[in-house]
């Protein structure tokens, strides 16, 4: 089975680029691109501290790296809203873990802190912390016609 193409940037990016120049600019004009690098923060993200703290996080990360900025766009700000939740959550759920006293209410906070995780790594995929969500992206590279050997020779329909 094939592996499916990576977007040109994320080549680029990891410096793996096997493609020529004009190969690259074809795949540049012809992959999809929603949005823009304006991502706004949901209300309920700003009125929680350590969800804004951790929306603030990665939204410096990817302002910073200028290849992640133009694959994580605005489109993606409901998704990373999610994950700055969970973290948040997670967050509380471990104080709640260390406050119990029963290992009853233990095990009861640890299965909650399992889907949590569980939650919080799609979130991250999906959000480019794994590049397989933007690697469906990636348009098809066009078959060439192949030639007989009469249109080789320069003989046209014959």
């Amino acid at each position: 089975m094939p592996r499916p193409s990576k977007p040109v940037k994320l080549l680029v990016f990891e410096k793996k680029t096997h493609l020529t120049k004009a190969e690259i600019a074809a795949r540049i004009s012809a992959e999809i691109k929603i949005g823009d690098s304006n991502y706004r923060c949901p209300d309920y993200i700003a009125e929680n501290e350590v969800a804004y703290a951790k929306w603030q996080e990665v939204i410096g990360y990817i302002k910073k790296n200028d290849t992640l900025a133009e694959l994580v766009t605005s489109t993606d700000s409901d998704c990373i809203a999610g994950y700055c939740q969970t973290c948040a959550e997670e967050r509380a759920l471990l104080t709640m873990w260390g406050k119990a006293k029963t290992g009853g209410t233990k095990k009861k906070y640890n299965s909650l802190l399992l889907k949590i995780r569980e939650m919080k790594l799609k979130l991250q995929r999906e959000i480019f912390f794994s590049p397989a969500s933007k690697i469906r992206n990636v348009p098809k590279r066009a078959k060439e016609k192949e030639q007989s050997p009469l249109e080789k020779a320069g003989f046209g329909n014959v």
